[in-house]
Order: structure tokens, then C-alpha cells, then sequence
């Protein structure tokens, strides 16, 4: 198998380096381009300076709202082929409890057991260091620098989809996330709450060094919304981006390591088909709607248990603190208010049934890279992760035995 692969890892990141634009400086790029984006909270360092007496910038690789990731070489190990670290430079308007959170998050997870194969798909944060800039200080996180996220690897390939020919790398991938998500539930007693192709992230591959390409072709990343999950009290606030909502996230019914479940099923879909599987989520106005979001759900995994409903409405008084701003900026503390709820007449029925896609229907959707002998078993794959009932839901340790992911005969 992975003679047949490894070929493919060769062409596919060659490719030539442009000669550099100069730009005025009056022109806005990157970071600042970024609605509230504000020159003062950042750092603004360049390629040279070194960071904390050891780590020289070579050049900025990643910006957000927040901060920008510089590619660094630690000066004190040159000689070492791990002297490349990425370096994540929050703004100085940035939640530094985040920060922390995400921190101790990484120092749990280093904690657990290390030996577990599961434990090399995970990258967690490397170390930390804080910089003083002329409006305050920084906090600053190094990671293990990483190739691209996997969206990028799939928008590499032709017409930016998933083909046939390309299927059994990704089914590596799903493989070793796999394995990966279940040493977080079951070693490290983490729920994730944020799965999505942005978080997964592609390592740099060594063609001369073969059997470390499938150790370390892909890594689960970004920690910063992760919870403990052997904690006492449930956990019932809003988690994961809008399109990968589980349904007791929406129903406020409490969830757990099978929220995780739920999340990678729809992110598996999205990386196989090119697009999202649920898809009119939004209300007229664009804002997030929990209602067109459950009706894409009904229409595509059946009906709602009544027995979720039941619990949706045993657990309409449950509150989170501190309160969350909803789609239309109004602070909440109960789930119901938050999506926009409830949702479910006195009969138990759905309120919106007018809101249900009657041409859409899980079998007739399948992405184009399965052929039409495996649909069915890739569908039973995919309604393992996506079941209404959280306790339904197969384990991360259980799909990586799935027969959809047997690579002997693709």
C-alpha cells in the first residue's frame, strides 16, 4: 500500500516559488484586512529578531483575529533537525484565560500515557514564553510546525474534491485521527468540542525516511475550546462551529466524548464531498438557524427520538455561566434561548416541518469519490457518527475497525 501512495506524496507539494511584489505600504494585507483589526494589539516583529533569547522569526506562515504564527529556528539547537518550531503571538487584546486554558490542556494531555500510538496525532502546545510590546505583553505558544491543514491537501487535488484514486490516503488519515480521538477520550479524558479540517493539520513528510509517513501524516490540533470530560457537573453550553452542532448541543439535553463523534462524521463527510453535508442553515437575514439546521437533520437521519425530546424538556431549566452571546448579539444562559428553542410542539412533533428538504436523502448524496459497490458500507460508517442519540454512537476505538476502512483492497 504504501508504495503505491507514497508516489503520490511526491508530486503533489512540488510546485514554483514566485518572485516577491513589493507593496506600498498604504495597502492592507493579511491581519489587516481583518474586520476590528486593531495595529496597537499586535506584535509586529520581523524575519531575524529572536524571541525569548532563542528563537530567530524566519517568516510569518498564519494570521488570525487574535494573532499571527511566525516559522522560527531555535538558535541554541541549530545543529538539531527539531530546531524548527511555529510560534503562536497572541494579541495583547486576546483572552489571556483562553490562552491558559489551552495551556492547561496541553499539560493534561502530557500527562497521560505517552507510549499510546494515538499519542503521536496530537500536537500540543510545545512550550510557552511571554514578550513585552510597547502596549503590553504578549503571551506566546510554540507548537511543532506543520505542513497545511487538511482542507489545503484536499484543494490541492483536482476540482477541489476527494476522486477515487486519492480516496485511500484520506481513509489513512480518518485512520489515524481515529486513533488519535480515541486516546483523547479514553487516555486523556478530553472532549474536544471544536473538530473540524482547520484543526487538522498535515505534517511536513521526509520521502527518505518511509516508515515514519503514516506516523505522522496528520495531527488533531487547536485545543483552545477542548473540556475536561471526568468532570461531575454536565456539560450543556454551546460548543462546536455552527454546521457541526450535535443535536444535544442544540436540545441543551448535556454532551460528552460523543459530541466528538458526531463532529468528526460531519467533518469526514465535508473532506469526502468537498462541500458541507448540512447546508441551508441560515435564516433570511444570514444568521445561524438551530431550526433550518434540525430540519436538514430530520430530512437526512430520520425523525427525532422521543426520547431526546423528552430530554430536551426535562433540561429546559438547566443554565450555563457565563452567559453566551447568541447570532443576534444577545447574552444567554439557557440553550433554548441561545439557538432560538424550543422546537417541539406538546406532542412531541417538530414545529417546522415546513422547513424540511423533501429532495434530500443521506443515499442520494454520497460524495462522488465512493463507487456504488462500497455505498452502503461507507453510509453504515457514516451513521455510526451520526446518530440523534448520543449513546448510539460507535467509539473513536470502534470505527477504526470499520470494514469501510480496510485499505487491502483500494
Amino acid at each position: 500500500m504504501l508504495s503505491r501512495l507514497l508516489p503520490w506524496s511526491r508530486r503533489s507539494f512540488t510546485h514554483e516559488t514566485n518572485t516577491p511584489i513589493l507593496l506600498p505600504l498604504d495597502i492592507l494585507i493579511e491581519e489587516e484586512l481583518i474586520p476590528g483589526y486593531d495595529a496597537l494589539h499586535f506584535y509586529h516583529p520581523n524575519p531575524g529578531d529572536i524571541l525569548d533569547g532563542r528563537f530567530e522569526l524566519k517568516a510569518k506562515i498564519g494570521w488570525g483575529s487574535t494573532s499571527t504564527v511566525w516559522l522560527a529556528q531555535n538558535v541554541r539547537w541549530r545543529w538539531n533537525s527539531k530546531s524548527y518550531v511555529a510560534i503562536k503571538i497572541n494579541a495583547t487584546s486576546h483572552n489571556r484565560e483562553a490562552v491558559r486554558h489551552e495551556l492547561e490542556i496541553s499539560k493534561h494531555i502530557d500527562s497521560a500515557v505517552q507510549h499510546e500510538s494515538g499519542r503521536r496525532y496530537i500536537r500540543t502546545v510545545a512550550d510557552s514564553f511571554e514578550i513585552a510590546g510597547p502596549n503590553g505583553s504578549h503571551l506566546c505558544l510554540v507548537f511543532e510546525p506543520m505542513r497545511e491543514p487538511i482542507w489545503l491537501l484536499r484543494r490541492r487535488l483536482d476540482a477541489d474534491k476527494v476522486t477515487q484514486d486519492f480516496l485511500p490516503f484520506f481513509k489513512m488519515y480518518i485512520i489515524v485521527l481515529l486513533d488519535g480521538l480515541d486516546y483523547l477520550h479514553r487516555k486523556c479524558n478530553v472532549i474536544h468540542t471544536d473538530l473540524k479540517e482547520d484543526n487538522i493539520l498535515v505534517t511536513f513528510e521526509d520521502e527518505s525516511i518511509i516508515d515514519e509517513f503514516i506516523q505522522g501524516q496528520s495531527q488533531i490540533t487547536d485545543f483552545g475550546l477542548a473540556q475536561r470530560g471526568d468532570r461531575q457537573d454536565p456539560l450543556i453550553h454551546p460548543i462546536q462551529v455552527d454546521h457541526c452542532h450535535a443535536p444535544e448541543v442544540l436540545l441543551g439535553t448535556g454532551w460528552s466524548y460523543s459530541a466528538d463523534i458526531w463532529n468528526f462524521g460531519i467533518m469526514v463527510w465535508d473532506l469526502l464531498a468537498g462541500e458541507q453535508l448540512f447546508q441551508k442553515l441560515n435564516n433570511d437575514d444570514g444568521t445561524y438557524s438551530a431550526r433550518h439546521h434540525l430540519a436538514e437533520m430530520i430530512a437526512l437521519l430520520g425523525p427525532v427520538p422521543p426520547e431526546l425530546v423528552k430530554r430536551e424538556r426535562s433540561m429546559r431549566h438547566w443554565q450555563w455561566t457565563p452567559s453566551a452571546v447568541n447570532a443576534k448579539g444577545k447574552p444567554c444562559n439557557r440553550t433554548a434561548d441561545f439557538f432560538g428553542g424550543p422546537f417541539f410542539g406538546d406532542d412531541g412533533d417538530f414545529l417546522d416541518t415546513n422547513l424540511i428538504p423533501s429532495d434530500r436523502k443521506l443515499k442520494d448524496i454520497v460524495p462522488d469519490c465512493i463507487i456504488d459497490e462500497d455505498a452502503e458500507m461507507f453510509l453504515d460508517f457514516v451513521r455510526k457518527m451520526l446518530c440523534w442519540l448520543p449513546e448510539e454512537r460507535a467509539t473513536a476505538e470502534k470505527l477504526q475497525n470499520h470494514p469501510w476502512l480496510n485499505l487491502t483492497d483500494d
